[in-house]
């Protein structure tokens, strides 16, 4: 278990490193620099905040679901990103970055939609 919890965490900031190095660069290409956060982060800081005010009023079960939903929804973004990296990274560490990522997170994506259905099937 202890170990799961490590690759999720793990998974994660990879995750949220490799959506701040890809969106940062598309952002600073596309948005002039006004409209820009820190390092071309302003969408990706609002939905994060998006995702943390939906967990704000839910307990017990509710925030389980609640936070599952949010997850898969950022480790889809996540997967997309590392498509991206993928398809256009010149490194190879971003690329095997890439390769990881998507792994984990859709074997996270998996564990947390067979939950749901554990969980429906027995309320």
């Amino acid at each position: 278990m202890k170990n799961n919890y490590l690759l999720a965490v793990t998974t994660f900031i990879a995750g949220v490193l490799l959506t701040l190095l890809v969106s940062g660069y598309n952002r600073q290409q596309a948005q002039p620099a006004n409209m820009m956060g820190v390092g071309g982060m302003m969408t990706m800081n609002s939905s994060m905040n998006d995702m943390m005010r939906s967990l704000d009023e839910a307990e017990g079960e509710d925030f389980d679901l609640a936070f599952m939903n949010s997850m898969m929804v950022h480790h889809e973004g996540a997967i997309e990103m590392a498509k991206e990296a993928k398809a256009k990274g010149m490194h190879e560490e971003i690329r095997n970055l890439a390769d990881d990522i998507i792994e984990a997170q859709e074997k996270e994506i998996e564990q947390m939609k067979m939950w749901q259905k554990e969980w429906e099937a027995n309320p």
